[in-house]
């Protein structure tokens, strides 16, 4: 048991040992870190005045609390030392003691006897601490029980008028229920005799409208067609005011004269060809005859402006004779 307060101690003091070293650390990195700065600021801006003086005052309360932690670290390790020492101690007389019992026990004819006691009781703290635990947790579930057994007591209590009043409102919902689905399928029903007039007046609506638009179109097509032959009565009026006309210049005007000097010209022109036509006729035939003896001129002048430029150039290509007038060129 002694071992064990010791050992927690040891574990206590070796954290508070760490801890005083991390923190020295920390303060020993600060001080290399405004080592640093000083460095820095050398040969550029340096403190003056009052500024100084904080500057020293900083340094000196770190230096207190370093001093301070230090020497706390200091006697932190010693007694560390000495706890360290006491346990390698208790350690070896709890190692004398057990070999001391092992021999007693082996002498006595029990061995492990010691060994067998610890682990019963080790066990029995175990039982006791689980036991001792099961009641408290069958406490906690029976008292967890009772209350919920009085509050489902007191929500039956205060729900009983409300599950009363809803067996009346269930009662109520099914006759209404019922009166739906009757007043349901008597709306069916009209809905599909109205559906089914419906129907059939949208179809007599839609031929209707399309006699609407066969007879609207009709009725355009109607005035139109009046409208055009009202012009042709009206162009036709004018031609037989301007026909019996006794002023010249509007008989002129008529479209009966004007078609009559179309006609007239257009005869005169149909005339006028067929004469040229006879003519072009008659001279086809001499005109033709003409064209193939002029080719055959243009051949000729041809060969013998070939012979004469070959001549020219002193390669015989045939003989030239004269007879009667006439040249012939023999190959």
């Amino acid at each position: 048991m002694q071992a064990s307060i010791i050992s927690r101690k040891k574990a206590a003091k070796a954290e508070e040992l760490q801890a005083a070293k991390e923190e020295m650390a920390n303060l020993e990195r600060q001080l290399l870190q405004k080592s640093n700065q000083a460095q820095e600021m050398s040969g550029t801006e340096v403190l003056k005045g009052d500024e100084f003086k904080r500057y020293v005052n900083k340094l000196r309360s770190k230096n207190t609390v370093y001093k301070k932690k230090r020497l706390e670290i200091a006697e932190i390790t010693a007694e560390y030392g000495i706890l360290q020492r006491t346990e390698e101690l208790l350690g070896q007389r709890h190692e004398d003691i057990q070999k001391q019992l092992q021999a007693i026990e082996a002498k006595k004819g029990i061995s492990g006897y010691s060994y067998t006691q610890e682990e019963l009781e080790r066990v029995s703290a175990v039982k006791s601490e689980m036991d001792e635990m099961k009641g408290r947790t069958l406490d906690s579930m029976s008292e967890m029980v009772k209350k919920l057994n009085t509050l489902v007591s007191e929500k039956k209590s205060s729900l009983a008028p409300i599950i009363k009043d809803l067996r009346q409102l269930r009662q109520q919902c099914q006759e209404l229920t019922q009166e739906c689905e009757e007043k349901k399928t008597q709306y069916d029903g009209c809905a599909a005799g109205l559906e089914s007039s419906r129907s059939a007046l949208a179809q007599e609506v839609k031929v209707l409208r399309e006699e609407c638009g066969q007879e609207e179109s009709r009725y355009h097509h109607i005035n139109c067609m009046k409208k055009i032959v009202d012009v042709h009565l009206q162009r036709a009026k004018e031609e037989m005011k301007m026909y019996v006309s006794p002023d010249p210049q509007e008989r002129r005007k008529a479209i009966r004269e004007q078609y009559s000097r179309m006609i007239t010209e257009q005869e005169n022109l149909g005339k006028k060809l067929r004469e040229k036509q006879k003519a072009v006729r008659e001279s086809h035939g001499p005109n033709m005859k003409q064209v193939k003896m002029w080719r055959d001129f243009e051949l000729l002048m041809e060969c013998k402006k070939e012979c004469f430029l070959r001549q020219q150039n002193q390669v015989s290509i045939g003989q030239v004779i004269q007879e009667g007038g006439e040249d012939r060129l023999v190959l």
